[in-house]
């Protein structure tokens, strides 16, 4: 017996020797095309890492560590909601890297240790429900380099929902089976770390598609209602979990520039039927960065990274031959049901089902570029993939003619292309498009190559399937944008440091903070860079007041009207001391003084002294509505030193008749404690130059008073005659009811399952029948 038991010991540990070596191949290759990055030599970083999500990171980090609560960044609009606007990614435990490491660096092993998870999550979910190392191998290559996750390099959030994306469905897989605290917890753990980037868009699609993967399988009799309910709690809890961070999202996207979507503008970034090549020739029309033997520009409309995605010819081939080979099993239908309808949700209002989702689909109306539906499709093919490698390693005869056949069938359709008129504006052409329409084609070959060895030898030939795959993967990565449009580790570090831009920091003024702007989108991210005071920035959540009055904002960061360099008010309310124009942009206010040229680029700097200060009194207070207070910003004859616009009233404002100065400002520290002293000599109005949000709350001498949108920008709070403290703080709305939801949703996960054990006991003991007397 003791022989047996340590001869099953033996045989446990020897497997999983096997199944940690699968697992350490899968995370080599999947680093390989990156191994620039990991030597330092490139960074990955481009296009929003920079203009927006490693500044963001960088900044919540910067706060924390300078001891503030990070619900507030002083960097951009005047002052900004960072929890709010959602993106900052306060609660993502891992981004605390950015704080402890310079910017590029954090980046490169955040990055990195993003993708090996990825990997990691597709093996494990593979390996549990195929039981085959060459499959899982397959099907972590296969997703951690595919279209969406390299394509979207561009984007960190949707890096993070790439990483744990394959862990809530092994969750789903298991909770299904039987409830327990850890199985509860693989889905709602992950769920919730993916919210906590703040990109709800990400949560909207995990929750799709595990539905759709569990609705197939409850229809295909493979999974009861009830398992669908324990799979509906686990992500419920996991959704309460990130309610922290959704609550507050969802009050502040209320206020924002687009807090909803017309059907044009969710079906913005669709996938157009002619997109569907790309899923096997992934160059097909450009983008490929690889000079100087395979690099084009992407000639296509629409962002590429948004309707380009690759889900690999040779793993799409391999997935085909796992859905022949066990199409009648229920899972592999469940699989085909949700990349299908991801297919067809992905190309928006190219088919019914889009217009269907968009009517009737909770959240739909919320969200644009659905092409991003494909990264559902990508998971589903590398699944499938890895269950094609199990059943060609069992019975590679089958497939082999196929297989064989496959190569003609791409051959055929590579012939066809050019003479599709609608796509001739498009086609790469050259060496470029003989390489991105014949590779394709090439790799089948190899593939059907390895299979037919895989009849002779079987260890051979699955070591050459895996070393095609992973040649299609590597292959396709390596060429993808981000190798040639990352930032140099040099230029990555001077982009980070504290080092003045190119422009200069703002000019220093008499009257305390000092703010820069520009009219420009190419600067958007330097005040969080640099950690600046800026107006510029970029946030897809814009408030929407704030925009209009400040000048026509977009949320890509930059104004559409003149107003801050025109004769008028809102420059002194910002305290904008320096303003970075295009050279074609002329101040039409003469109070501003041209300093000179920015050296390398067509830019002018410009400076002027504020007229008003970041804190003051006034004594007089107009009431007006929003339309009103923006028509006396823009007029250079409002008389703002001597009274401020409000659009309402309270109490306490009823004796603030009598403009002018109404006392001084000892002290304000607006940057730090929020604490201002002041010395009325009546009752006044005390106005700070910090951007209005809801959120904002104070108390004088320790009473609490209203926080009032006051000159449309900024806040103002009422203090009485006399020297007094005012204390200013800025808490988010929603948050306090969103932690409590989290806290709840945290104690429901770890009490579900000992409370379903004592129920079912209960249940167990009331229906037990009743003893008989004895005779």
């Amino acid at each position: 017996m003791a022989r047996m038991s340590i001869a099953a010991i033996r045989g446990r540990v020897q497997r999983s020797r096997k199944t940690a070596i699968a697992l350490a191949i899968t995370l080599a290759v999947v680093t390989a095309p990156y191994w620039e990055v990991v030597a330092g030599r490139r960074t990955a970083m481009y296009g929003d890492v920079n203009d927006f999500h490693v500044p963001l990171y960088v900044t919540v980090w910067r706060t924390i560590r300078a001891g503030h609560w990070p619900f507030w960044t002083q960097n951009v609009f005047a002052g900004h909601s960072m929890i709010g606007a959602g993106q900052y990614a306060v609660f993502y435990p891992f981004n605390a890297i950015f704080g402890w490491l310079d910017a590029a660096t954090a980046y490169r092993w955040w990055m990195l240790a993003h993708i090996w998870l990825a990997a990691a999550g597709a093996f494990a979910w593979s390996w549990r429900r195929w039981r085959s190392r060459p499959g899982a191998i397959v099907s972590g290559i296969a997703y951690a380099l595919n279209g969406f996750a390299v394509l979207h390099l561009v984007h960190p959030s949707f890096i993070v929902g790439v990483a744990w994306l394959p862990f809530v469905f092994l969750g789903v897989d298991l909770v299904s089976d039987r409830w327990s605290r850890p199985r509860a917890a693989l889905v709602a753990i992950p769920l919730a770390l993916i919210a906590f980037m703040g990109q709800p868009q990400l949560v909207w699609l995990v929750v799709l598609g595990c539905a759709l993967y569990t609705v197939a399988l409850v229809f295909g009799r493979a999974r009861t209602w009830a398992a669908a309910g324990r799979v509906t709690g686990a992500l419920a809890c996991g959704l309460g979990i990130a309610a922290i961070q959704l609550v507050p999202l969802l009050a502040f996207s209320r206020t924002s520039v687009r807090p909803a979507l017309s059907m044009t503008g969710s079906f913005d970034q669709s996938i157009a039927p002619h997109h569907l090549l790309l899923l096997g020739f992934p160059y097909l029309f450009g983008g490929s960065t690889h000079a100087p033997s395979f690099a084009t520009a992407w000639l296509d409309l629409g962002n590429h990274q948004e309707v380009g995605n690759y889900l690999g010819i040779t793993i799409l081939a391999i997935a085909v031959v796992g859905v022949a080979a066990l199409r009648r099993s229920r899972v592999v239908q469940a699989f085909v049901v949700m990349v299908l309808a991801a297919v067809l949700i992905a190309m928006g209002g190219f088919t019914p089902l889009g217009h269907l989702v968009y009517d009737f689909g909770p959240g739909a109306k919320e969200f644009r570029d659905w092409g991003r539906t494909l990264w559902l499709a990508n998971l589903g093919v590398a699944m499938l993939a890895g269950l094609g490698v199990r059943e060609l390693l069992h019975a590679p005869r089958r497939a082999r003619f196929g297989i064989a056949m496959s190569p003609l069938a791409v051959a055929l359709v590579v012939v066809a292309l050019p003479h599709f008129r609608s796509l001739h504006s498009v086609l790469a052409t050259g060496s470029d498009g003989t390489i991105a329409r014949w590779s394709p084609v090439v790799l089948l070959a190899l593939l059907a190559a390895a299979v037919a060895a895989t009849v002779v030898h079987r260890r051979a030939g699955t070591v050459a399937i895996i070393a095609v795959c992973a040649l299609d993967m590597v292959s396709f990565a390596y060429v993808a944008p981000w190798h040639g449009q990352s930032l140099t580790p040099a230029a990555a570090h001077t982009f980070y440091n504290a080092s003045p831009p190119v422009f200069g920091v703002p000019e220093k003024t008499a009257g305390g903070l000092d703010r820069w702007a520009t009219d420009s989108y190419i600067f958007r991210s330097i005040s969080l860079a640099k950690n600046l005071l800026g107006v510029n920035g970029y946030d897809p959540l814009l408030q929407k007041d704030w925009a209009q009055t400040a000048g026509g904002w977009l949320y890509d960061g930059y104004p559409t009207r003149a107003d801050l360099w025109s004769p008028g008010w809102t420059s002194d309310v910002l305290r904008v001391s320096t303003l970075v124009l295009s050279n074609s942009v002329v101040p039409t206010d003469s109070s501003w003084r041209r300093v000179g040229a920015v050296p390398g680029i067509a830019f002018t700097r410009w400076e002027r002294a504020p007229r008003l200060p970041e804190a003051y009194l006034v004594g007089a207070v107009n009431l007006a509505p929003l339309a009103d207070v923006q028509s006396q910003l823009v007029d250079p004859y409002a008389r703002l030193r001597d009274a401020a616009y409000v659009e309402r009233r309270t109490p306490e404002m009823a004796g603030l008749t009598r403009p002018g100065a109404a006392g001084t400002v000892a002290s304000a520290d607006l940057l730090g404690s929020g604490k201002v002293v002041v010395n009325a000599q009546r009752d006044a109005l005390l106005v700070l130059s910090q951007d209005w949000e809801a959120g904002w709350h104070a108390t004088v001498d320790g009473k609490s008073v209203p926080v009032l949108r006051t000159d449309g920008l900024v806040i103002g709070i009422t203090v009485p005659a006399g020297r007094h403290v005012v204390r200013i703080a800025f808490r988010p709305p929603g948050l306090v009811l969103g932690g409590l939801v989290s806290l709840l949703a945290l104690l429901a996960l770890l009490l579900a399952a000992p409370l379903i054990a004592l129920g079912r006991r209960a249940v167990v003991r009331m229906t037990r029948p009743s003893g008989t007397l004895r005779a």
